[in-house]
């Protein structure tokens, strides 16, 4: 009976003690200087959390050089929003916040605070939140658009670089989002590498820097081959290209204490550079083009003489050695994606079930010469740490291969030591051939292969090569002149990097020189081997992206807070740094204010005249695209333009004499403008002369904006 007694008072014990005595902290937090309420109490004392947001949720992250509590408060029933913020269990400093609701359909479209003094604020707030880091962090000048559309808030982003001794540190910095409607601060995030800064005396100079640059050859001329949006429609159509481009180890980066290129082993890389020959070959390993349609004698000719299914397999083991547990399941007869009057056999074996060889091999053979373009052994997975096989012995393997399966094309590629993937410890080896076209790299075209370190047998292999016509190098510039006008656009730029580990992440910060495009100008890698223009992915130049402007001739004018609002969205750039108040408005420059207001800056930026027109009947703000582009805004079309930019046009169908016209010229005006002169002066947007309507009266740029920003408020 004692025993039994006993026994209860012990469990009773233990229970009291879990209820009174407070659960220790998990072991991934029992070596933080900040305890979960120090984060909450941090976070409550810089920011204010909506009562709403009542449910909080809490977790805990580590690794070897960070720890961080993360906060989320919420909505219990999920339908207003949340507010999260991450702390540094270190020092307690607020890593990062976000707070959300769901959008307001009235949300105002007009900003209440000013740029300016959204910059302040977000001044003032870093240095509440991080004062002992706000010192090493510089406010970084933009031209950054103010959304004024319909989409989105009105969020403006204040970013600062982390510098030392005057060098930024790259990715490192901060940014705030702050909302101009209301002046809150939505976002925030602070990035900063707890890694040793190196010391940046006895570095070199950018002279030096881009010498190196230049005597090691780093700027090569190579064919480029334009990206399509639709391969099988165009790519035909779409011949290389001669550019210069970055062909270099060190994708152009230069180590500033020693001046030469920083050459990283594979384990290990570095974010930035700007190389430019990523190898197209891996995006077209399995494409999956539109499958053949024989509408045509020529097509239905062209299928006859093509290599049947038995025909293409058999070319295939010509090369492979296709396991005997496998079976050939299924084919497909395909159009080649890069090279549209190529087909293609899409071969896939596949093993029986419970066997323990390979289970699957995919091949694909050109269904016109058997020719064996790429294949892919699945096989089970081994233990390949201990393999004796060396790079050089890799190396041969695929040599061997190569001259076996494509002896002619073999004679065209070089080795491409750029994309070479050796690892030491683990994978398979894996090794890539360049194409070379009139002494020219062709990053675009080649072979890839890859050894099994345990077999050594080749396990996968891919040969992309299309049948382009490559353009000369007549009348391309010199070597000389490329890399004048490349690192004149991307000057060689002194920075601290950090140098990244394959296996624990960010593992030291460097001091290097890279080339780097400055900010505001439009970003590319590559320039035309011609005439030096910097180009995109399609080939074609870059275009300017659409940018904050600060007018010079608007000080005084009746229009000029307005004015300069929708300079800062980036509109109405017609004439660069003036806006020429007091000049009329053409209708075209009127529809791109509007569109961008709706849609977005860019939505009209890089539009001709003939697609904006386009679009304008598209949105109904046009009848048609008669009217000519450069035809001068008078009162009477400016009404018709704001009444149908707000969706209400249909109110003009009710008869004319329903609406109160408080102007004197009223009776004269025709019965089918009444209504839209109404609806404009009743909702505040057109007031005329405050006395007569007068239709004919040609509109001002300034008149223009000025309505332009009231039709925002409306809307």
């Amino acid at each position: 009976m004692n025993r039994k007694k006993n026994r209860f008072t012990a469990v009773l014990l233990a229970l009291l003690l879990l209820i009174l005595v407070p659960a220790s902290a998990p072991a991934a937090t029992s070596g933080s200087a900040i305890s979960l309420e120090q984060a909450i109490q941090t976070v409550k004392q810089n920011f204010s959390i909506p009562v709403e947001f009542s449910k909080l949720t809490s977790g805990f992250n580590s690794n070897a050089n960070d720890q961080s509590w993360s906060l989320n408060w919420s909505d219990p029933q999920g339908k207003n929003g949340s507010f999260s913020a991450q702390v540094d269990a270190k020092n307690g400093e607020i890593i990062s916040m976000y707070s959300w609701k769901p959008d307001n359909e009235q949300a105002v479209k007009v900003p209440m605070v000013s740029v300016n003094e959204a910059r302040q604020k977000g001044n003032t707030m870093l240095k509440q939140l991080v004062p002992s880091r706000a010192a090493s962090l510089q406010l970084i000048p933009d031209k950054q658009l103010i959304p004024l559309s319909s989409y989105g808030s009105l969020i403006y982003t204040v970013r600062w670089q982390r510098v030392i001794n005057n060098i930024p540190v790259e990715n490192d910095g901060a940014y705030m989002e702050i909302n101009l409607a209301n002046g809150e601060i939505t976002g925030y995030n602070l990035n900063w590498s707890n890694l040793p800064v190196p010391d940046s005396s006895g570095v070199i100079s950018a002279e030096k820097a881009r010498q190196s640059f230049v005597n090691n050859k780093m700027l090569k001329m190579q064919y480029m081959q334009p990206s399509v949006a639709v391969p099988l429609k165009s790519n035909s159509e779409q011949q290389p290209i001669l550019v210069y481009g970055i062909m270099h180890p060190s994708n152009g980066i230069i180590d500033a204490k020693s001046g030469t290129p920083l050459v990283l082993d594979n384990r290990h890389r570095i974010e930035g550079g700007m190389g430019a020959s990523d190898r197209a070959s891996n995006q077209s390993k399995m494409a999956s083009p539109a499958p053949l349609t024989p509408e045509e004698t020529k097509e239905i000719k062209q299928i006859a003489n093509l290599l049947t299914q038995d025909q293409a397999a058999a070319a295939a083991a010509k090369y492979l050695d296709i396991p005997a547990s496998l079976t050939l399941k299924s084919s497909t007869l395909e159009v080649d994606w890069q090279n549209p009057d190529v087909r293609m056999w899409n071969l896939n074996w596949d093993s029986s079930s419970g066997s323990s060889s390979p289970s699957s091999l995919y091949a694909r053979v050109n269904a016109s010469t058997g020719e064996l373009y790429s294949f892919y052994l699945n096989r089970p997975s081994t233990d390949k740490k201990s393999a004796a096989l060396t790079p050089n012995e890799a190396r041969q393997v695929a040599d061997t291969f190569l001259r076996k399966v494509h002896p002619q094309r073999f004679q065209q590629v070089i080795y491409d030591e750029l994309n070479e993937r050796m690892e030491q410890n683990a994978g398979d080896f894996r090794l890539s051939y360049q194409r070379v076209v009139n002494g020219i790299p062709c990053p675009f075209n080649g072979m890839d292969i890859s050894i099994d370190r345990t077999s050594k047998e080749v396990c996968s292999f891919n040969l992309n090569w299309s049948a382009k016509t490559f353009p000369t190098t007549a009348n391309t510039m010199s070597i000389d002149k490329a890399n004048e006008i490349f690192l004149n656009g991307a000057p060689l730029t002194l920075t601290y990097s950090l140098v990244y580990s394959s296996d624990s992440g960010p593992s030291e910060m460097r001091l290097v020189y890279k080339p780097q495009t400055p900010p505001g100008q439009p970003q590319s890698n590559i320039i035309d081997a011609h005439n030096g223009n910097w180009l995109d992915y399609k080939g074609e130049p870059v275009k300017d992206e659409a940018q904050a402007n600060h007018f010079t001739d608007i000080a005084g004018h009746f229009g000029e807070e307005e004015i300069k609002l929708l300079g800062q969205a980036g509109l109405f750039t017609e004439y660069g740094k003036e806006f020429h108040p007091d000049e009329n408005i053409t209708l075209i420059s009127m529809l791109r204010a509007m569109l961008g207001t709706r849609e977005g800056n860019q939505a009209a930026y890089n539009l001709t005249d003939e697609q904006m027109m386009e679009r304008a009947v598209e949105l109904h703000w046009l009848p048609d695209t008669k009217t000519p582009p450069v035809t001068i805004v008078t009162r009477d079309l400016l009404a018709r333009l704001m009444v149908r930019y707000l969706d209400i046009e249909f109110l003009t169908k009710y008869p004319s004499d329903m609406y109160r016209l408080p102007f004197k010229d009223a009776d004269s005006l025709p019965n089918d403008l009444k209504s839209y002169a109404a609806l404009t002066r009743g909702t505040g947007l057109i007031v005329g002369d405050g006395i007569n309507f007068d239709p004919a009266h040609k509109v001002t740029r300034a008149e223009a904006a000025v309505g332009l920003v009231r039709l925002l408020k409306v809307k």
